[in-house]
Parts: C-alpha cells; structure tokens; sequence
C-alpha cells in the first residue's frame, strides 16, 4: 500500500473559532469560466440563505473569469455573503494540492465550520444551501451532505439517501478527524473525491444527498479543456493499491 500523502494538521494550524459563529465556507476554483460563471453567479447571489464566506482560486485562467467574480462580488447585494477572497494562480495545478490549499484557508477563518465546494457550471435553487446546513447540524453520523443533481434523475426522493454529489458540505472537525485531500492523486484525473469518501466512511460517518438541496450540474467542464487520460490512469493505480478496488467503496 502506498504511503499516504494527507499531511496531518500541527497544533498551531489548527484555528480556534467563536462557538457561536457557524458559517459556511465555500470553495470556487476556476479556469477559463467566464461562459458559465456569467449563467452561475446571479443564481448563486438570489439563494445564499446562510452566512457564507467563499473563497475562489484561478488556476491561470487567460479569459476574464477572475474579473466577472471581482465585478460581482462589487455589486452583489445579498448580505449572507459575509466576504469572497480571490486567489490567483498563474497555472492549472493538480486538484488535490488545489483543493488542499482552499479547504485549508477557509477553515483558518474562525467563523467557518462548514466547508464545501460549488463549481462554475452549477445552478443554484433556492434553499440548497439551507437545507445542506440543516442535515450537517441536526442529522446523527453525517461526514458529508450533498446536494442533489436533477440532470441526472427525473425522480426526486422524499427523505436523504447514500450517495455522492459534487456540491457539498462537510463539518470543519470532520475534516480535521480524516485528513483533506491525498495529494499522490495528479491533476484533475479523478478518484480524489472517492479516496475522501472511503475515509469518511471508514470513521463510521455517512455521506449522503439531500434532496431538498437542488443544484444542477453538467460537470466535467473543466477535465474537458484538456487531455486527462494520464491522470486518469495514473489515479487509478493509486486508488487500488489503496483500496483493492477501482470502484467507489460505499459501505
């Protein structure tokens, strides 16, 4: 079994925070977004229903993706939005590291105890975000709730199921018990998200899609920008000799 490459928080990286401030934290990477973040942003303004502090990084996006957020952070008006912080990179790096470094700035923030991550091209419904706080605070042995993704189903549940979704949230000191991202996955070639999911789940915690959450996602918009097939293989290889498998384990 290959070493694992999640390096574990020291004490003095481990932020202290008011017991009574309770904010979602999102992360937003983008590269060469403009398109969709022109169709995601005014959707995203009308629902944020819960104080939330967003963190963007640019993996070295050459279109005005970084100036269409700058222009409307300036203008948007919802006041759940507490503050947006933009982190401008000069190249697309993996997506491991990348998402190491957003996680980790956004749970240095003391008022953040949810953490998450939204995509440029998602659509946002009004209650996603309220509804994926409520299951976090009041369901027993959730590690991660997802939203729910109509373009895939045309039959919407009743109650919250197993499952996986891209648009989540995970509590701040789940994060700290299971370690963030391992970064021996390369670019965005995939199995990242799998490797979290099997270590939550290895701590007897559910993940789970709550399906009062409705947030449309097309994915795949930026693996599509460029050849991946590499990073693909190579994940792969990592995630058996990890796992044994290279399909998701869900139990």
């Amino acid at each position: 079994m290959q070493p694992c490459l999640v390096h574990p928080f020291k004490i003095k990286e481990i932020p202290r925070y008011s017991m009574t401030d309770n904010y979602a934290g999102l992360l937003l990477i983008t590269y060469n977004d403009a398109e969709n973040l022109e169709k995601m942003l005014p959707t995203l303004e009308a629902t944020l229903d819960y104080p939330t502090v967003i963190h963007v990084i640019d993996m070295g996006s050459t279109d005005c993706s970084v100036k269409i957020i700058a222009d409307w952070y300036e203008l948007q008006s919802n006041s759940n939005l507490v503050d947006l912080s933009i982190d401008k990179r000069d190249k697309l790096e993996s997506l491991a590291k990348t998402m190491n470094s957003g996680f980790k700035y956004l749970m240095s923030r003391q008022e953040c105890n949810m953490i998450g991550w939204i995509h440029p091209d998602m659509l946002f419904e009004e209650g996603w975000l309220s509804n994926l706080v409520s299951t976090l605070s009041y369901q027993q042995n959730i590690g991660k709730v997802c939203a729910y993704n109509p373009l895939f189903s045309c039959v919407v549940p009743d109650e919250i199921y197993d499952g996986q979704e891209q648009c989540y949230l995970i509590l701040r000191g789940n994060l700290l018990r299971v370690g963030l991202f391992d970064e021996q996955f390369l670019g965005i070639g995939g199995y990242e998200d799998w490797d979290l999911n099997t270590r939550i789940r290895k701590e007897g915690l559910r993940i789970v899609i709550q399906p009062k959450s409705i947030v449309k996602h097309k994915g795949m918009g930026t693996r599509s920008k460029r050849n991946t097939s590499y990073e693909q293989a190579h994940n792969g290889q990592i995630y058996q000799k990890k796992w044994g498998t290279h399909k998701e384990l869900v139990t």
